[in-house]
C-alpha cells in the first residue's frame, strides 16, 4: 500500500524528491500530478501534488527527504503516535496568504491520530 509522505505545491519539486528516492533505491509515485501542478487553484482543490511510497519505506524515505531531523522528532508529542505526515503544502498556502514563516526552515507536521499539529526545525 502506497502512503503520502510529502505534498507539494510546485509539481518540479514533487520530481525532484522523487528522483532522490529512487536513486536510493525506494520506488516512489505521484499523485495528482498534472492536476496540482498546473495552478494555485486547482492545486489548493486536490491538495497538491503528493509523494507516495511503500508503507514498509516510510521511516527511511522520511529521513532521505528531511534530512535534518532527528528520528525521536518522527513522533508526535501529543500523543507519541507515529502516524505523522509533513504539512509542506499548507504551509505554502500559509505563506501565500500570510507571509512567510516566522522559522524558514522549519517544517510543520501534523498526526493522523490525534490531530496534534507542531513545527519542528
Amino acid at each position: 500500500m502506497m502512503i503520502v509522505i510529502a505534498s507539494y505545491a510546485d509539481r518540479s519539486l514533487a520530481h525532484i524528491d522523487r528522483l532522490r528516492l529512487e536513486g536510493e533505491g525506494i520506488p516512489s509515485q505521484l499523485q495528482d500530478e498534472h492536476m496540482g501542478g498546473d495552478g494555485v487553484y486547482y492545486g489548493a482543490a486536490v491538495g497538491g501534488v503528493k509523494l507516495c511510497v511503500a508503507e514498509s519505506d516510510r521511516e527511511r524515505a522520511i529521513e532521505i527527504i528531511y534530512p535534518d531531523l532527528k528520528r525521536e522528532r518522527l513522533l508526535c508529542p501529543g500523543c507519541g503516535s507515529n502516524r505523522i505526515r509533513p504539512r509542506s503544502f499548507r504551509a505554502w498556502m500559509k505563506t501565500l496568504f500570510f507571509g512567510p514563516p516566522l522559522r524558514p526552515g522549519s517544517v510543520e507536521f501534523v498526526c493522523r491520530a490525534c490531530a496534534h499539529e507542531w513545527v519542528s526545525e
